[in-house]
């Protein structure tokens, strides 16, 4: 102790040698471990990071806390002194770590821009306990500040640790709004054995895509989709399968009617529906289903021959296997042949089975298009009151529908905090000028597009173009 505060004391005064000297001999005395790291701790001060190693590899680390040389490496980091901060982490880096320690560790790499020891470490620990959530996060707001090469650092990071759907759904969409499409492309492939991940997202996107004029994501989305699709495909397979093996029909019926639902044109799933609708004696099924069969795809013309079918066997045995998904899907087809009311009594349904936030904003999206507005705003209400935080894509898509409606102060504050949960989304800028316009404010218009001009390099650039002409307007 006495040693080691002389030490201190010396430094402090400037008198390096003594400092030295006495650190030494408090090096060469029998320490616990606070006073073991009193020692490295001093010797890091002083700048000596090749003692500081000598005396860790002499007397061990055994007993050392990680906690404060990850501050300190943190205080050196936000000072600008980055040999302290890596030798600080090169000291954390060596003890016992729990997982909150390990992840501070790396994270403090990845702010150095010390990817590649960032990488080591995690080969060295091991990832165990990392959450992805994040990482993720991190990831995101780099790209948003335009940040490319941290971006994909902590994306790498985040697609090697243990992911559910969700976080592996949004590894793929930041690997896809980087544009590293070859890098998505082997992520899905792995993750996609894991987890039965949706296709539809990427069916969104690819639309999206395309509006914007990003021909290039677009394709990127729909290669997305149909590989999600064809992988979706086989894992059902083999679970009905398994459940025809295990005597469990019900689960069967259930998974057939999901494979339906997004394969109508299958000529194998219309004879497995004939032999369901067999035994369970739903007997005006199995001509048609056995029919439709052997016609392959050109008989199977849509979705809803396949569920006027699925409706009759679900009767016939009790069984529900009809979700949100496929009576929305029947409201498009509804649509686009024209029944404007058979499309409403579709989307009823599907919004009695919905509850996920994909499948409510879709809802919104249709009733729009039937138009039914008034039955819009309130799945739209539903959904942002459900899903908190709201996305700012469903607060800005509700703030367009208000103004439809006449609604200006409900669509302005909609779309105000829409720009303030994500100033990258461009689009509720461009609607929210346009309502400033309307009103004769035209001086808020000029500081909004403005505002929207100067975050260049955060949306498509169509949208970008758009704003630009409205702007030149004013």
């Amino acid at each position: 102790g006495p040693w080691l505060v002389s030490a201190r004391e010396a430094r402090k005064a400037g008198r390096r040698e003594p400092a030295l000297q006495a650190l030494a001999v408090a090096a060469s005395l029998e320490l616990d471990a606070a006073a073991a790291d009193g020692v490295a701790r001093e010797y890091w001060d002083l700048g000596e990071h090749g003692r500081l190693f000598e005396f860790l590899g002499r007397r061990g680390r055994r007993g050392l806390a990680a906690g404060s040389w990850l501050v300190s490496a943190r205080e050196a980091r936000k000072a600008g002194r980055r040999e302290p901060a890596l030798q600080a982490l090169a000291v954390a880096a060596s003890l016992e770590l729990d997982a909150a320690s390990a992840d501070g560790v790396a994270r403090e790499y990845w702010e150095l821009g010390e990817h590649g020891r960032l990488s080591e470490f995690l080969g060295r620990w091991g990832r165990r306990g990392l959450a992805a959530g994040p990482w993720l996060v991190s990831a995101r707001e780099a790209r948003k500040a335009g940040r490319r090469e941290p971006a994909l650092q902590a994306l790498a990071v985040a697609a090697s640790l243990e992911l559910d759907a969700a976080a592996a759904d949004g590894v793929a969409r930041e690997y896809w709004e980087l544009g590293e499409h070859d890098q998505l492309s082997v992520f899905l492939a792995r993750e996609s054995k894991r987890h039965d991940l949706d296709p539809l997202p990427w069916e969104a996107r690819e639309r999206d895509a395309r509006l914007a004029g990003r021909g290039e994501a677009a394709r990127s989305a729909a290669g997305c989709a149909r590989d999600l699709r064809a992988a979706r495909f086989q894992r059902l397979s083999l679970s009905r399968a398994a459940a025809l093996k295990e005597g469990e029909p019900r689960r069967a019926g259930e998974i057939l009617g999901q494979m339906l639902a997004c394969w109508p044109r299958d000529g194998g799933l219309w004879a497995e529906l004939g032999r369901l609708a067999a035994e369970v004696g739903a007997g005006s099924v199995v001509d048609e289903a056995l029919q439709r069969a052997q016609g392959g795809e050109e008989a199977a013309r849509d979705r809803a021959a396949a569920m006027r079918l699925v409706s009759d066997v679900e009767r016939a045995s009790g069984w529900g296997f009809v979700g949100a998904g496929v009576w929305s899907g029947l409201a498009g087809l509804a649509m686009r042949g024209g029944d404007g009311a058979q499309a409403r009594l579709f989307l009823q349904k599907a919004e009695a089975e919905a509850g996920e936030a994909r499948e409510l904003r879709g809802i919104a999206l249709a009733y729009q298009d039937l138009p039914d507005r008034e039955a819009a705003l309130r799945v739209w209400d539903r959904l942002i009151s459900r899903h908190v935080p709201a996305e700012p894509e469903w607060l800005s898509g509700r703030g367009v529908l208000q103004a439809m409606m006449g609604r200006r102060e409900q669509a302005l504050t909609d779309l105000r905090q829409s720009i303030a949960s994500d100033p990258s989304f461009l689009s509720a800028y461009l609607t929210l000028g346009s309502l400033y316009v309307a009103q004769g404010d035209r001086a808020s218009a000029r500081r909004l597009y403005d505002q929207a001009l100067s975050r260049r390099g955060a949306g498509p650039e169509q949208v970008l173009r758009l704003i630009r002409q409205e702007r030149e307007k004013l």
